[in-house]
């Protein structure tokens, strides 16, 4: 059953708010701060770099990197990340709403943080019926409250 064709209920819940979903993507890029200043200070390099910054160093870059496989490995394997999975969040295949493939997560994360970088990610989630972010519908999947 596709989810267009499904009724307000679905098989794992109803569909997550975009509310929820900003919380859930704050609680990220919160965790992403912090792994990447860890990082950084951990390799004493000096320079903090974070992509919006305009400042450049290897640890804080290779922080974002690693950061955005983490999620993207949690993603196929849990169907989560750490601030969906405290609100409560799954991400699913938009038409079988079972868990998404390899190639969901990763092309799902990859315009996730691009998408935010040109800051129009969570309006699009804003406008969208289906409440789906451009990441969400480019990979297929949907993000629902279980």
């Amino acid at each position: 059953m596709a989810l267009a064709d499904a009724p307000q209920a679905i098989a794992f819940g109803d569909r997550a708010s975009s509310t929820s979903r900003f919380l859930a993507a704050s609680i990220d890029l919160g965790l992403i701060f912090l792994f990447v200043i860890g990082l950084d200070r951990l390799l004493d390099l000096g320079t903090l770099s974070l992509p919006f910054a305009g400042q450049s160093s290897t640890a804080g870059m290779t922080g974002v990197l690693v950061a955005g496989l983490g999620l993207a490995f949690m993603a196929k394997f849990w169907s989560t990340s750490p601030g969906k999975r405290l609100l409560g969040l799954r991400i699913v295949h938009a038409s079988s709403l079972g868990d998404i493939a390899a190639w969901q997560a990763a092309v799902r994360q990859a315009l996730w943080f691009v998408s935010l970088l040109g800051g129009w990610a969570f309006l699009w989630i804003l406008c969208d019926r289906r409440g789906q972010g451009l990441h969400d519908k480019l990979a297929r999947t949907v993000v629902v409250k279980v």
